[in-house]
């Protein structure tokens, strides 16, 4: 698996969701540092990035 830092689109759909799992594992019970933080909204605006529908031209 990639770094999410760097390209979120090598991930599998799967993928994505174990890393952003993953992590809250790992948060859970602690403090996140400012990396850590950082990754998770970018797993976490990945995710709803490809789950939002399609754009449709009007």
């Amino acid at each position: 698996m990639t770094d999410p830092m760097t390209d979120l689109d090598a991930y599998t759909d799967e993928e994505l969701e174990q890393a952003l799992a993953g992590l809250l594992a790992h948060a859970r019970g602690e403090v996140l540092n400012d990396a850590e933080v950082q990754k998770f909204w970018q797993l976490h605006q990945e995710v709803l990035r490809r789950r939002a529908p399609p754009e449709t031209s009007a």
